[in-house]
């Protein structure tokens, strides 16, 4: 957690300060996503902060699919209690109490049925757009649509949610002219993103491979993601 007088030091040495406030429970939700992670390899958990600092979201997304993430539970964190904000209002004042309504939280029909639908999307193709303005700029009359294999998606998300993002390769299948997208690939015009799925990538080399579109580049941080 992060001490005021602390974060006063890192201010006057002009370092960025976060005040975030971490409190027991942010530990024992970490411990719930990275749970559901290693079980479950075609899904993505993670703790997303509300617009109030007290305030945690669980989300689930398909691997590869943050624009596909659902918020499945809320609560609010303080250091005292955590209260369950979705469904039945519940308080929690004990880690071993919380964790076990967690515990009950995994089992629950719904829960699971949410995890196997999701996983099922992660194994689709991804429409996906090479960009030639600002990445979050779309444009119909430029803009290439392209379709993303799953697991070309999987290898984007992998480099983007990496703590050391590196340089990857991608290969994407060009699908024509369409009311998304107007633009048709052409080397000698490098498009400057590959744009799918809630994750970019800054293209910094490019070409044509039997029929497909080969970018390279390094990926950003995830585009929906605080």
């Amino acid at each position: 957690m992060q001490n005021f007088r602390d974060a006063v030091k890192q201010a006057l040495r002009g370092q960025a300060v976060d005040m975030k406030t971490e409190t027991q429970w942010d530990e024992v939700l970490r411990e719930f996503v990275t749970g559901i992670n290693e079980s479950e390899p075609l899904i993505h958990a993670f703790v997303r902060r509300g617009a109030a600092p007290s305030v945690r979201h669980l989300v689930l997304a398909p691997k590869g699919r943050r624009d596909q993430a659902h918020i499945v539970l809320s609560l609010e964190a303080t250091p005292r209690a955590v209260v369950v904000l979705s469904g039945d209002r519940r308080e929690f004042t004990e880690v071993d109490d919380f964790q076990e309504f967690l515990i009950y939280f995994a089992g629950l029909a719904d829960f699971r049925s949410t995890l196997k639908t999701l996983g099922k999307v992660a194994t689709a193709p991804v429409t996906g757009f090479l960009r030639f303005g600002p990445v979050t700029d779309r444009s119909p009359s430029r803009d290439i649509v392209v379709e993303v294999p799953y697991h070309e998606q999987h290898n984007l998300a992998d480099a983007a949610e990496s703590a050391q993002r590196a340089e990857v390769k991608i290969y994407v299948d060009p699908k024509g002219p369409s009311p998304l997208g107007q633009g048709v690939y052409d080397p000698k015009y490098p498009p400057r993103w590959l744009v799918a799925g809630g994750y970019a990538l800054e293209i910094e080399h490019h070409n044509a491979e039997l029929g497909r579109i080969m970018v390279r580049g390094t990926p950003l941080e995830p585009l929906n993601e605080e």
